[in-house]
């Protein structure tokens, strides 16, 4: 054993003097692998708008102003507002079930 183990020692050494090890970056490796360099700068565009699901964050452009003031302005919470009632077709303050036109029930 100790013959065949001094023997593969000594055809090793003779492999590296007569090819010599060439020694290669991790770079340079997937080089070779994928056949071409890589870029020496790379150019990465922002994504378009896409309709994701959730709830999405952008900033707000020129349109979106007024949005921001219309938000402020809200109604008071007690304050109704008028509507269209059904029955006798007018706008107010009440709608076809408490409508004063209304005839009552029997």
């Amino acid at each position: 054993m100790k013959i065949l183990t001094d023997e593969l020692i000594a055809i090793g050494k003779k492999v590296n003097e007569i090819v010599p090890e060439n020694e290669t970056t991790q770079v340079e490796e997937f080089e070779s692998y994928l056949g071409c360099s890589n870029p020496d700068q790379i150019d990465i565009h922002p994504p378009s708008d896409t309709c994701s699901r959730g709830k999405i964050k952008r900033i707000k452009g020129h349109r979106d102003k007024g949005a921001h003031q219309k938000k402020n302005d809200k109604k008071k919470k007690n304050e109704r507002e008028p509507r269209m009632c059904k029955a006798c077709k007018h706008v107010g303050l009440h709608d076809s079930r408490n409508c004063p036109n209304k005839a009552p029930q029997q």
